[in-house]
């Protein structure tokens, strides 16, 4: 359906973005939100969910912020600066 809606201009169904290292935790949310009507795009890791950043239009990413000894947080930072152009 992917048509722009009235609330800040999202598509409709959104794409979301889930990154975990627990394969249960990002399986459980994914089937959660398949339910609810999103799209659903899920990353095992830092690597798969920069290169999905860099492929697919995300409207959201809902990340782990322990990603086995990595920082979520800073992966965020980094996909945020790859959309946006907005690196240091």
């Amino acid at each position: 359906m992917n048509t722009a809606s009235s609330h800040g201009g999202l598509r409709e169904p959104a794409e979301i973005l889930l990154v975990d290292d627990d394969v249960l935790a990002l399986t459980a949310t994914a089937a959660t939100l398949n339910m609810a009507g999103y799209v659903v795009h899920q990353a095992k890791g830092r690597q798969a969910a920069l290169k999905a950043g860099r492929t697919l239009a995300l409207d959201l990413v809902i990340c782990d912020v322990n990603l086995g000894g990595e920082s979520g947080l800073e992966l965020c930072r980094d996909l945020r600066c790859r959309a946006w152009k907005m690196c240091r």
